[in-house]
């Protein structure tokens, strides 16, 4: 982002320098409205000539939309998908896609898990982690989630330095013959507050 940044600043002082090179021209007669009169009459010509030079010149607009819209795709505000960590040396960004790999991994060995969804939102200077988890019928939720949130939040803070602010589950209880149509799956939300 700071490289197109710097690049659209470039191009903008660009285009003002010669817009001003170009008034300061005409208000001191150094050219002359007829001058720049001839020069747009033989440039627009040279592209209504043929039906080649016509092709040429609509590439050549193309080329400048393109690039404009290029240059302010940079500029539209993208939402930080990062967790800054603050340390004694410096400050480090976490992204999301680490804190969901992490959460997998926390529970990789998990033999209960059936399947898992990770979701990171910002939550303040910390961040909060949405799992939804499919898990065999037979296992007791209210055993498992804490389980789960501690596991989760353990692998976290050991490798990023985040302490989350909250681990929220969100369980389907699934039947090991009918995983995904189980008739009595139930969705069953945990939330646990760091204190």
């Amino acid at each position: 982002m700071y490289f197109w940044g710097k690049l659209f600043a470039v191009i903008l002082g660009l285009i003002a320098l010669v817009v001003a090179g170009f008034l300061v021209s005409l208000f001191l007669n150094i050219l002359s409205l007829l001058t720049v009169q001839m020069w747009l009459v033989g440039f627009t010509s040279t592209f209504t000539q043929h039906w080649f030079f016509q092709f040429l010149g609509v590439l050549l607009a193309a080329f400048f939309v393109f690039l404009a819209l290029l240059l302010f795709r940079f500029l539209l505000y993208r939402a930080d998908r990062t967790v800054l960590y603050h340390t004694s040396e410096g400050d480090i960004k976490i992204s999301y896609n680490s804190i969901r790999s992490l959460a997998k991994e926390a529970l990789r060995d998990t033999s209960d898990l059936l399947s898992m969804e990770a979701e990171v939102e910002k939550a303040g200077n910390s961040a909060r982690l949405l799992l939804h988890l499919g898990v065999r019928s037979h296992i007791s939720v209210s055993e498992f989630s804490p389980m789960v949130q501690q596991k989760v939040r353990e692998k976290i803070k050991h490798h990023t330095g985040i302490t989350l602010k909250d681990v929220k589950l969100v369980i389907d209880l699934q039947s090991e013959e009918y995983p995904a149509e189980s008739p009595e799956s139930t969705e069953i939300t945990q939330e646990k507050e760091s204190h």
